[in-house]
């Protein structure tokens, strides 16, 4: 069984086995916040520790050269640190008790509210101090990160970010730094929505001092939160491990301006090994501080050009965007009627919609002439039905609950199939069709939807025979004009008299010209070609 399971089924056990199993947690969060203050033992040591011991009360017990043979702590410099640090047991639960006089909570993964997006990080902080409250699990969530000695470009991005995710509802994590940070917590806060500061210190130590503003209106719209104790300075080796939780936070990762060897592609890195989606700003080419971007988005990182961007991943529309597409819906529903199109597209919103499906829709939409420009801008497309599903919870159809299982990557595959000529969505455009292995859409025909790769043979060749069967290659000789073409014998005398006879007007014959074009009003052959 893992430790994070262990620890749910613990935190549950004891939140409801009645005032006894309460008191033995709150005696297990003292032993654990004498654990965290350990100087030098980490995350990952804290946590082998208990698992070695069976509770952190035990682990109290325990010898340090007792951990070493066990292949915890590899040096005696640590067994001997961390049994001097038993002396200082009765100072620290002194510490402790006096947290909530400071308005700190101590929050640990045997707590409920303990973050669960943290519990899948391999090295999860074992302590949380929080000024104000914690990220709300239900809500999306993204982290906006990028330099701190920024331009007044990357500043205005980061907040116009900020404010514009926060009025639609989504939560900002970032590091309450100078530059970006400070700017999409600023924007956050001036959205009217819900901002988390992640230290690289305690959190009773604000650090900038020129954020001092920002330290003290955050708590009242999020909090602030750090996995360093009250008063530990801002260390240079603390902010890599802060950068881990604001990844782990977020749903998404957005960098705004970044140097080649940033601090912030740290916690990108960190991001992409827990599977998080990351948006990059694009800036010019000879801008230093947008070369960490402009390498992030050549090596597949999103564009990040507006808040609908990250919206659309997330599949969390403005606020706004509800009332339009009730209104559009309705409008076109009384003008056209459901059978035309508007069932087609409802379907592909609709839980039960597969990806099979979805690239159904996407050959359909290509075989009746629309392009994706138009389908996004006149039709109420999957994209806007399955975000405004996914934000209100309703079925539009029927404008009843449902229950929505798709996961943003499956909603984004759907999405891009919708605008598949959209260059942003030709890997996602290119997957969904390998998934649900319809490689004959890739290639250069008139029904493909998108060109293969370079290097990659088409499943459809460049000139395909027009009613040749799927797949099968024109006859030898077909496509020259040769004897028996009937293109040659277009305008033969035999089919000229059969369409006369058939339309009662002169057909042109072969072998007629066409008189050139005339020069400005003048007539006859002047301006021709002589001989």
């Amino acid at each position: 069984m893992g430790i994070e399971n262990s620890m749910e089924q613990d935190s549950n056990r004891n939140a409801d086995s009645g005032p006894g199993m309460a008191r033995v947690q709150k005696l297990e969060k003292r032993y654990l916040y004498w654990l965290t203050r350990i100087p030098g033992f980490g995350a990952v040591t804290i946590r082998r520790i208990w698992e070695t011991a069976g509770s952190f009360e035990n682990a109290y017990y325990i010898e340090g050269m007792e951990l070493k043979k066990q292949g915890i702590l590899q040096s005696e410099e640590k067994c001997r640190t961390y049994d001097r640090w038993k002396e200082r047991f009765s100072g620290m639960v002194r510490e402790y008790n006096c947290l909530q006089e400071k308005g700190i909570r101590f929050v640990t993964p045997l707590d409920r509210e303990y973050p669960k997006r943290l519990l899948h990080i391999y090295d999860y902080p074992m302590g949380l101090y929080v000024k104000g409250e914690l990220p709300d699990e239900e809500c999306p969530t993204a982290a906006i990160i990028g330099a701190r000695n920024c331009s007044e470009y990357g500043r205005q991005a980061a907040g116009f970010m900020g404010k514009e995710l926060a009025k639609a509802g989504v939560q900002i994590v970032s590091g309450l730094a100078l530059g970006i940070d400070g700017a999409g917590h600023e924007g956050a806060l001036k959205g009217k929505g819900k901002t988390y500061g992640v230290l690289g210190c305690g959190v009773n130590i604000c650090y900038p001092r020129s954020n001092y503003y920002l330290y003290e209106a955050i708590p009242s719209q999020g909090g602030i939160i750090s996995e360093f104790g009250p008063g530990e300075e801002p260390l240079a080796r603390n902010f890599p491990m802060r950068n881990r939780i604001i990844s782990g936070l977020s749903d998404v990762i957005l960098i705004i301006e970044a140097r080649k060897k940033s601090g912030s592609l740290i916690t990108v890195s960190l991001g992409l090994e827990q599977g998080k989606e990351i948006f990059a700003l694009p800036g010019r080419i000879t801008d230093t501080l947008s070369a960490g971007c402009n390498e992030l988005i050549q090596s597949g990182a999103g564009i990040l050009t507006s808040p609908e961007d990250v919206l659309d991943y997330m599949g969390k529309p403005h606020i706004e965007v509800y009332e339009r597409f009730r209104e559009k819906y309705f409008k076109l529903n009384r003008r056209y009627g459901k059978d035309q199109y508007l069932v087609p597209y409802l379907i592909s919103s609709h839980p039960g919609c597969t990806l099979e499906d979805a690239v159904q829709l996407a050959e359909w939409l290509n075989k009746q002439g629309h392009m994706p420009e138009q389908v996004q801008d006149f039709y109420p497309t999957p994209g806007t039905l399955a975000t405004c599903m996914w934000y209100t919870g309703l079925d539009p159809r029927t404008m009843q609950p449902v229950f929505v299982p798709k996961t943003p990557h499956d909603k984004a595959l759907q999405r891009a199939l919708m605008q598949w000529r959209k260059p942003q969505n030709r890997k996602l455009v290119l997957e969904a069709l390998h998934k649900t292995g319809r490689e004959d859409l890739i290639g250069y025909g008139k029904r493909c939807l998108i060109r293969p790769d370079k290097g990659q043979a088409p499943s459809v060749p460049r000139r395909e025979e027009k009613g040749a069967p799927r797949g099968q290659k024109a006859a030898p000789g077909h496509g020259k004009k040769g004897p028996g073409d009937p293109r040659k014998e277009r305008y033969s005398g035999r089919h000229s008299v059969e369409k006369q006879e058939q339309t009662g007007r002169p057909v042109r014959k072969a072998g007629w010209a066409k008189p050139a074009a005339s020069k400005k009003g003048t007539k006859g052959t002047k301006g021709r070609k002589k001989g």
